[in-house]
């Protein structure tokens, strides 16, 4: 899963606050900073604070070896409920978090097999944007590892 902006797919759970406390105190920090929360906002608000000279993060932040900052010390052993009570009726219900991300496709290579002894088409794979829909206990540690792996790259 490559990680698209923030806004477009933390904010797709209207319930945070009832399925996630942490991750909902998590959103209004990064709703605090002035611009559009994006990727880098969010690793502003979970990571130690960047020197003045520098664009980047600490390296020891950046690889999650600081003890005093990133997503487990932000969000650690959180509770994520995936059946979450909405309203009076009695029936709980599922709360999804909508998404795209990039997903492996299989494609033909556009070569056509005969019986002349050609070689059949075998097929590739390609990325292809794919909408999802998962329930946030699920969603939260692919966010995680995605989150983790733009930070080293930043």
């Amino acid at each position: 899963m490559r990680l698209p902006a923030l806004r477009g797919l933390l904010a797709t759970v209207k319930h945070w606050d009832k399925c996630c406390a942490e991750m909902a105190e998590l959103l209004e920090d990064v709703r605090s900073v002035p611009f559009s929360p994006s990727t880098l906002s969010l690793l502003d608000v979970m990571l130690c604070a960047r020197s003045l000279t520098t664009d980047f993060h600490h390296k020891r932040c950046s690889y999650g070896e600081c003890k005093d900052c990133g997503w487990s010390a932000r969000i650690a052993d959180v509770d994520i409920q995936d059946e979450i009570q909405l309203g009076d009726d009695d029936e709980a219900k599922v709360v999804a978090v909508n998404f795209k991300a990039y997903e492996k496709v299989q494609v033909p290579d556009g070569r056509a097999g005969s019986d002349s002894g050609e070689a059949k088409a075998t097929p590739k794979t390609r990325p292809a944007l794919l909408k999802q829909a998962v329930a946030p206990f699920v969603f939260l540690p692919l966010f995680r590892a995605a989150l983790e792996q733009y930070q080293k790259h930043r």
